[in-house]
């Protein structure tokens, strides 16, 4: 039997360095459908800002 699981694919490689405040939202909206809060704030941005490499 096969089970529904809900999944977010974000692209880190550096791509989205001009809007990391938008991707933080997009991201924190995920969450929040998923019934987690917002997980990403301005403590966040250094981080988004230079993509998956600072990951």
């Amino acid at each position: 039997m096969l089970q529904e699981k809900r999944t977010g694919d974000f692209d880190l490689d550096g791509t989205l360095v001009n809007i990391s405040a938008n991707f933080m939202a997009a991201a924190n909206a995920f969450f929040r459908s998923l019934g987690h809060g917002d997980m990403l704030g301005a403590d966040n941005t250094p981080t988004v800002f230079h993509g998956g490499e600072s990951m």
